[in-house]
């Protein structure tokens, strides 16, 4: 019985770390995406004679690669907690058997 709660447990943080993953996933490709747009009009204003339109866009470039950066740091502070917490959870379920075992 007390198995069964734990590997319940074990799914259930399983399940949310894959469906947090998926989230940061899903929102990094999504910024991906908009930087990949925000370039082509950057590349479609080489064009434009007015330096001031072109170098806000830089500006605006610039700033979405810096938000990108982040968003990939955290996702990756991220990946390392859920691997730390899941350890944890392995390490505790491992002690609740060896107890029940006893």
């Amino acid at each position: 019985m007390a198995s069964e709660v734990v590997r319940k447990a074990d799914e259930n943080n399983l399940s949310l770390v894959r469906e947090q993953t998926r989230e940061n996933e899903g929102a990094f490709v999504k910024l991906l995406m908009e930087i990949e747009e925000l370039k082509g009009k950057a590349e479609a204003m080489e064009y434009v004679v007015d330096a001031v339109a072109v170098q806000k866009q830089i500006q605006e470039l610039t700033e979405k690669i810096e938000v990108k950066d982040s968003a990939e740091e955290l996702l990756q502070s991220l990946n390392v907690k859920h691997r730390q917490a899941y350890a944890e959870l392995m390490d505790a379920r491992k002690e609740l058997i060896l107890v029940r075992v006893s």
